[in-house]
């Protein structure tokens, strides 16, 4: 039972429990007990820190009370922007039980949210966004975040996104509202208009945040390198290409672990993997390294790496760091 399903009074006394420790030792439960050597202890989860504070088990309940108000936050923001869709569009954009949509690609691109995830290789999402003018981008954009965010709140209980309607729904409301503001020369339009491209921003991040945490659980049965984390957040502000490339490379990661979730026979994603061997990079690289050529950009560029005559003194022959998955 979380802290919080706990009453103040069961909580103080989790906290000031009995302890057993040695002599001198802090971090049981503050009791009037004495050890066999006479001195005082003090034990348990209201203690001193290394750094010389106080109440470790109060931080962690601040912490948890954070994290709680900020899933109340993400759960109020995704229920107040699905209640401005009228009902059918909520009926077609339900979430519905992993497996309901056919595997194939065209099932994929006409697919709800689902739970667990569907997953939407590279090759899908590009396709798809193009032959759309890029107008299914943003139907792809709200499928994930909604995905993100049922799986989230049916495996934890909380919530750290605000799903599609708070992200993508938010942003396409600020848009309709702000453009027609400006071109009417009203205040604050573009005020609104700006908003909803920082709130967007905000929520690309937060989402490689998100997808972060999913392969760093993760890492092993990815066979990813380092701490399993392949995305750097803050990418999302900048400008293109370089937002391109943590796009792509979320898009890639994402769709291979719900790949591996749903249990589905691995696919082999050209593009990622073939055509722009950055995005399936099973590391995350820094923008030094992408500049300087120690990362492959585009498969004419794998030669270099591969090469087995370039020898081991070469220091762009990284081929170990370019397994496909």
């Amino acid at each position: 039972v979380s802290d919080f399903g706990k009453t103040q009074q069961q909580q103080q006394q989790q906290q000031f429990g009995t302890g057993t420790s040695s002599s001198g030792q802090f971090g049981g439960g503050y009791d009037n007990n004495f050890n066999s050597d006479g001195n005082a202890n003090f034990g348990g989860g209201y203690g001193v820190d290394e750094d010389g504070g106080y109440g470790y088990n109060s931080q962690q309940l601040r912490s948890d009370q954070f994290l709680q108000h900020t899933s109340d936050f993400c759960i109020g923001c995704n229920e107040f922007w699905r209640s401005l869709c009228i009902p059918p569009l909520q009926d077609f954009l339900e979430t519905k039980p992993g497996g309901t949509t056919l595997s194939n690609p065209l099932s994929k691109v006409l697919a709800g949210p689902e739970y667990p995830g569907i997953s939407r290789p590279l090759w899908l999402v590009m396709s798809a966004s193009v032959a759309t003018w890029f107008n299914w981008f943003g139907y792809y954009i709200f499928s994930v975040n909604e995905e993100l965010y049922q799986y989230e709140l049916q495996t934890t209980g909380r919530v750290t996104t605000c799903g599609g309607y708070g992200t993508f729904v938010a942003y396409v409301c600020g848009v309709f509202i702000g453009v027609p503001l400006l071109w009417a020369n009203v205040p604050g339009g573009e005020f609104i208009l700006e908003s909803a491209a920082v709130w967007l921003a905000l929520s690309q991040m937060n989402l490689y945040r998100r997808v972060n945490e999913l392969t760093q659980e993760s890492r092993d049965v990815l066979g990813l390198e380092g701490d399993g984390r392949m995305l750097h957040e803050w990418w999302a502000l900048l400008p293109p290409p370089m937002n391109l490339v943590v796009g792509m490379r979320q898009i890639y990661f994402l769709s291979e672990y719900w790949r591996v979730v749903r249990g589905d026979p691995p696919v082999t994603d050209y593009i990622a993997q073939d055509w722009l061997p950055f995005v399936a990079e099973r590391r995350r690289f820094s923008l030094e390294e992408l500049w300087t050529g120690q990362v492959p950009w585009f498969f004419f560029m794998k030669s270099d790496f591969e090469n087995p005559f370039n020898g081991d003194d070469n220091p762009f022959n990284r081929n170990q760091n370019n397994r496909r998955f």
